[in-house]
């Protein structure tokens, strides 16, 4: 049975190169599920699951005249699959380096009255953003931001899912991401 399965793989990879979407349909039908469930188990995320997944299957499709999988489809799949949960480690991993060094500098400078107007017109720069978000999305976000709400007490004020308030919180976020950089928003948010 398994010799069949191979065959249909092959066929399958070979008109995906081609660029048949219908080819990618069946092999995102096929593997999403369990390699969502892969993912999920070793994060405990869901959205951070989901993510890891969109972004295989999405390399997948960009890539796909370029394909070399030596081994069987679904081998290539849970290998870029680890690769994704290493990738989101290490970036986390970075990133809480990152500010915990960035943190210990601020402690060690002295706040001169340079460095607050900048941080000052930094703040307003971010504050008019916010005010360009979706009404619902800017509630939430500065509640968490401003107001310091946990997610679920944000949810509970507003009657909302706590993961609707984090979808909302990372939209706005990569948002403001966009328009100001990654390092300016951790700037803001560690003081």
């Amino acid at each position: 049975m398994r010799h069949l399965e191979l065959i249909d793989e092959n066929i399958l990879l070979e008109k995906l190169r081609a660029g048949s979407q219908l080819s990618f349909e069946k092999i995102y039908n096929l593997y999403k599920n369990e390699l969502f469930l892969f993912t999920y188990k070793r994060l405990g995320d869901y959205q951070e699951a989901q993510d890891i997944i969109h972004d295989l299957f999405l390399n997948l499709w960009k890539n796909k005249e370029s394909l070399f999988i030596t081994s069987n489809l679904r081998a290539y799949l849970y290998q870029a699959a680890r690769n994704g949960l290493v990738n989101r480690y290490l970036k986390s991993e970075k990133a809480h380096a990152f500010v915990k060094d960035f943190t210990t500098y601020l402690e060690n400078q002295e706040e001169g009255a340079d460095y607050l107007v900048r941080h000052n017109m930094l703040q307003k720069e971010i504050d008019v953003e916010v005010t360009h978000l979706p009404k619902r999305m800017q509630q939430v976000f500065i509640m968490s931001r401003s107001d310091g709400l946990s997610h679920k007490e944000i949810a509970k004020e507003l009657n909302i899912s706590e993961q609707s308030v984090r979808s909302h919180i990372k939209n706005a976020l990569r948002r403001l991401r966009l328009k100001f950089g990654a390092l300016l928003l951790l700037m803001i948010f560690i003081f």
